[in-house]
């Protein structure tokens, strides 16, 4: 009777992982990517070993991120445009130096390392 529980509940579980994961793709399919991510981690956190839910959630995490962040940079805007917008070519490149100055921050170099890439 135990195991007749058990399976019973096991089945539960993975019929509400896919009905979320379902409700996912009919979102997305709407274009309501906010709203299918919500249901897709839903279904990751219900069945975390399920790489067809976890490529939906990454799929709609990357849209979601996309749709909410604009393409550009807006760090140190003022400064630079201060100190170089009189050439729109010397701008361009510090924006670049700029760029890759704060990659290689990112990417764990600290002033000393940054300095000797020539940042």
């Amino acid at each position: 009777m135990r195991l007749f529980w058990a399976i019973a509940m096991a089945a539960l579980v993975l019929a509400g992982c896919a009905i979320k994961y379902n409700e996912g793709v009919a979102l997305e399919q709407q274009g309501r990517w906010e709203e299918a991510l919500l249901a897709y981690r839903d279904a990751v956190i219900d069945s975390p070993n399920d790489p067809e839910y976890r490529e939906a959630l990454a799929r709609a995490k990357k849209v979601v991120a996309r749709d909410n962040f604009e393409d550009r940079i807006v760090i140190y805007r003022d400064t630079l445009e201060r100190d170089f917008g009189h050439d729109r070519e010397l701008l361009a490149r510090q924006v670049e130096r700029t760029l890759r100055h704060e990659l290689a921050h990112h990417l764990g170099w600290g002033e000393r390392g940054v300095g000797g890439l020539g940042l």
